[in-house]
């Protein structure tokens, strides 16, 4: 829907929805600043709708922590494994970084929930099922190298006494 607002951040907020809210407020008497109302004629008919800049609340938005998943130089490497699949790197990575595949491939990993999205990248979250209870690991990717002939990133466990560290390589 392309309106006529000004604004580069805004809320806006149609009439109908507005009208299809039984326990709606009153925006001008709960917003942060009196809201501006207007009429925009659409190929699909007239939507009447009120908007709402949103640079008054940037103030009150919070710096993001950043947190620190670099592996401890302390730990020690407790396990490696390696093996050679005849299948194109892309192809593997793709199942290797699906957190709903774990189970495939990790022993006693019966399956994945808590995601934080279909795709893995760095910040990407969800939770290794093994016992069902609160100590399966919930872990964090991040740390994503890809060139075309390797592909490594880590996964480290949110109580951060242990780090996976996946490596693909192209041979």
């Amino acid at each position: 829907m392309k309106n006529d607002i000004s604004l580069k951040e805004y809320v806006l907020i149609t009439n109908q929805l507005i009208n299809a809210c039984s326990s709606w407020v009153e925006i001008e008497h709960v917003a942060w600043e009196k809201p501006s109302h207007a009429n925009g004629s659409y190929d699909f008919g007239s939507i009447k709708y009120c908007y709402l800049s949103l640079a008054p609340l940037e103030s009150h938005i919070p710096q993001p922590t950043i947190e620190d998943y670099a592996p401890d130089s302390k730990m020690s490497k407790i396990l490696s494994v390696e093996s050679v699949i005849n299948a194109p790197i892309e192809f593997v990575f793709d199942i290797v970084s699906d957190t709903h595949a774990k189970h495939l491939w990790i022993l006693h990993v019966k399956g994945s929930d808590k995601t934080n999205g279909k795709i893995a990248k760095n910040g990407s979250t969800h939770r290794c099922i093994m016992n069902e209870d609160e100590n399966d690991p919930f872990l964090t990717s991040h740390n994503f190298k890809i060139t075309k002939d390797l592909i490594t990133w880590i996964d480290t466990n949110h109580t951060g006494k242990s780090d996976l560290i996946i490596t693909l390589q192209r041979i």
